[in-house]
């Protein structure tokens, strides 16, 4: 399994828990493909060439670049190393660094093992996960949720922390994706409906607020 996701720390807030869960990446994920804000490339340059002697892939966006481009790059980085077999983790490094240090560890793992055979899943944040969340970052993400579900009939949620999905319909996406903003994901899993794939959820603690 690839664990591909957008990094964006130009304060260098995260290399201390990053560079000490080097080995848990490497133990866990074949690979692990990740998307560099054009800050983080700019203020963080030791550590990124830090993460590139350790063998991390990464892409570094350019200057006029926008979030969408820094999430597509991601899945367009994990898709390059991705074997048919194989399933993309795509996810946050604050979110996955809080799984594995914490008591989630084991469910986490345990359910991106179980998964592993999955074309497109959607990992939902349960109610008890929910429950751990500022109130209004919860009430605005299941507002435009329920919105979704008034309009499609589809109970999905739309603005997910993780997804795994598998090479052929990353590729898919990645065609004709074009979203700017933080809505990506969303627009990821519409394009996913608008392609006909076969879409999963699955609701998990482990997704609890993680700072």
């Amino acid at each position: 399994m690839i664990f591909a996701f957008p990094y964006h720390d130009p304060e260098a807030k995260f290399n201390a828990l990053f560079e000490k869960n080097f080995d848990n990446f490497e133990k866990n994920f074949d690979k692990v493909c990740i998307s560099v804000t054009p800050p983080t490339a700019k203020n963080n340059v030791e550590f990124i060439k830090k993460l590139k002697k350790r063998g991390f892939k990464l892409i570094v966006n350019t200057d006029k670049s926008t979030v969408g481009d820094h999430y597509r790059n991601a899945l367009k980085l994990g898709a390059r190393y991705c074997q048919e077999n194989e399933r993309i983790f795509y996810g946050f490094l604050d979110r996955v660094i809080f799984d594995l240090e914490t008591k989630w560890q084991s469910p986490f793992l345990k359910d991106l093992k179980r998964a592993e055979n999955k074309d497109f899943l959607i990992f939902e944040r349960s109610v008890s996960a929910w429950k751990t969340h500022p109130a209004n970052y919860r009430e605005i993400e299941q507002i435009v949720s329920h919105v979704f579900e008034l309009l499609s009939g589809k109970n999905f949620e739309l603005n997910p922390c993780a997804i795994l999905i598998n090479k052929t319909i990353s590729e898919k996406i990645l065609k004709e994706s074009k979203s700017p903003g933080w809505e990506t994901l969303g627009e990821w899993i519409l394009l996913a409906i608008s392609n006909k794939t076969t879409i999963r959820s699955k609701k998990v603690d482990w997704l609890a607020w993680e700072d």
